[in-house]
């Protein structure tokens, strides 16, 4: 298969079968960098990201992904949206909301440690949409495999102490 597309931010290939192979090719003109990452598509409603690596997540026929981050120190995190829109709420600020609207908008957030919990960030697809029993056997196959929401994160655990400037 051979895709040429103008502006390759952003590829979403779905294969049907899991023996199956693909090949990717990247060829550029200019002195890019070129990231690829890969990801599978899981049903869990709750994930834990690693520390320190770019993930690659997509909310597929879900309403919400909650993304638990397992640790005792504040965190600092990158968010940037490859397609859809979303709103996210972190657990302990529920009054308090950042929006991601389309490829290429991100979000920083830094969060401080609250002493006996996990910081938590709640994702909602505004995307989503309750399917009828028609969408499913839709005659356009890669419209029901597109995500509602996907995205990249990473994040960072901050230090415990406070540098102080004098």
């Amino acid at each position: 298969m051979n895709v040429r597309i103008a502006d390759p931010a952003f590829i979403f290939l779905t294969s049907g079968k899991i023996k199956s192979h693909f090949y990717v090719s990247v060829v550029s003109n200019e002195p890019n960098f070129i990231e690829f990452f890969t990801s599978m598509k899981t049903f869990d409603k709750e994930l834990s990201p690693n520390p320190s690596t770019i993930q690659l997540f997509a909310i597929h026929n879900e309403k919400n992904l909650t993304l638990k981050f397992v640790t005792q120190r504040g965190l600092f995190i990158n968010i940037v949206s490859l397609y859809g829109s979303s709103k996210l709420i972190l657990e302990n600020e529920p009054n308090d909301s950042y929006n991601l609207r389309g490829r290429d908008d991100q979000l920083s957030l830094a969060i401080p440690y609250y002493e006996g919990s996990t910081p938590t960030l709640l994702i909602e697809n505004l995307n989503y949409k309750e399917q009828s029993e028609d969408d499913y056997y839709s005659e356009d196959e890669n419209e029901n495999e597109k995500p509602g929401f996907a995205f990249y994160i990473e994040y960072y655990l901050r230090s415990f102490k406070l540098i102080s400037m004098k």
